[in-house]
């Protein structure tokens, strides 16, 4: 299975260079290039993609993901033929 939009996914920090942001675990409302913009209890919280590594969850399928990896927009993984495997 190939993703190459992580909205509405279920995705959780493992690291980052803020550590105020480790361990949250929200669901994406949109992303950009650089960013991931999550809700988790009722809060948006912004992510900058490049400085953490991720958990990105879709039923039964789980996988690590580092920023560097995702920090694009959708439509350009997809140009590339950059995807979440599976």
């Amino acid at each position: 299975m190939r993703i190459y939009d992580l909205v509405g996914l279920e995705v959780e920090v493992r690291e980052h260079s803020d550590p105020t942001l480790r361990g949250v675990k929200g669901v994406v409302l949109d992303e950009s290039e650089n960013f991931l913009i999550m809700e988790k209890g009722g809060r948006v919280i912004m992510v900058y993609k490049p400085n953490g590594i991720y958990a990105i969850h879709l039923g039964n399928f789980n996988t690590i993901v580092k920023g560097s990896d995702i920090a694009s927009k959708p439509m350009n993984r997809l140009r590339k033929g950059r995807s979440l495997e599976w």
